[in-house]
């Protein structure tokens, strides 16, 4: 910065005569307007439109621009050393061995630790879990590993200020489930075409009414309630709500 304020100096002391600065030789005048110039103080030239002097007007912008530029530049490189976080990543520790331990329910879950060593924690901090094979058909190909604990569902939003338990269940959707027990993709009930169009998520619908829920459990609640509704009224029988196969299936 000084540097570039020392150069300007030399062309300010340089027009010294055309445009009137009254710098009398002395350098160190020029150091002081290409300073003032620079750092936007003020001038303080005898006359500041310098008697009409193309040259300095000339100089005047070279050292605008440039001051533009080097400010920029500045600003650019302590914004990229400050937020650069490869120092930042060395404070984050995980715990040196995974285990897979049995739940209070006798699942199986996959699980790790993982805490922040300095004192300022970071802010929405989240965890994502990939699971890499060097064998079988999938070979290094990452596969998403879904989490129990924090919920993946609200983000995985982690509290680094403790050690925090990653949990990760290992259900026939898992990839850490051997091969032969596995499902490759996650189930998807059957939707009808305008909603999937629309991105409806209502997976079941009464085939009465077509009022359509999220679970059997909202349906078959829907229908028995609609049953005795009908029986009141009166509705004939082939017209009157019934539970379908699959939802008397579920509640017997």
């Amino acid at each position: 910065y000084i540097t570039v304020v020392a150069v300007f100096a030399g062309l300010w002391l340089l027009v010294d005569e055309p445009c009137g600065a009254q710098f009398k030789g002395s350098y160190l005048r020029a150091f002081y307007l290409s300073m003032e110039t620079q750092a936007t103080v003020g001038f303080g030239a005898p006359d500041q439109y310098f008697s009409d002097c193309t040259s300095g007007a000339v100089v005047l912008s070279m050292q605008c621009c440039v001051t533009v530029l080097l400010n920029a530049s500045i600003i650019g490189l302590l914004y990229t050393r400050l937020s650069r976080g490869g120092k930042r990543a060395e404070t984050i520790l995980f715990s040196d061995k995974a285990v897979i331990r049995a739940g209070s329910d006798g699942k199986p879950y996959f699980m790790f630790q993982i805490v922040e060593m300095r004192k300022h924690q970071l802010i929405e901090a989240h965890v994502r879990c990939y699971f890499f094979s060097h064998r079988g058909r999938y070979r290094f190909v990452g596969e998403y590993m879904r989490l129990n604990r924090p919920n993946d569902e609200l983000g995985a939003p982690l509290l680094l200020a403790m050690p925090t338990l990653v949990i990760h269940s290992i259900d026939r959707y898992s990839p850490l489930m051997p091969s032969s027990q596995r499902h490759d993709t996650f189930p998807f009930p059957p939707l009808r075409e305008c909603d999937g169009l629309q991105g409806n998520r209502d997976d079941y619908s009464c085939p009465t009414c077509g009022e359509t829920f999220h679970t059997r459990v909202d349906l078959r609640a829907h229908i028995v309630y609609n049953q005795v509704n009908d029986e009141i009224n009166g509705v004939p029988p082939e017209h009157s709500h019934r539970l379908p196969p699959e939802v008397e299936t579920d509640a017997g």
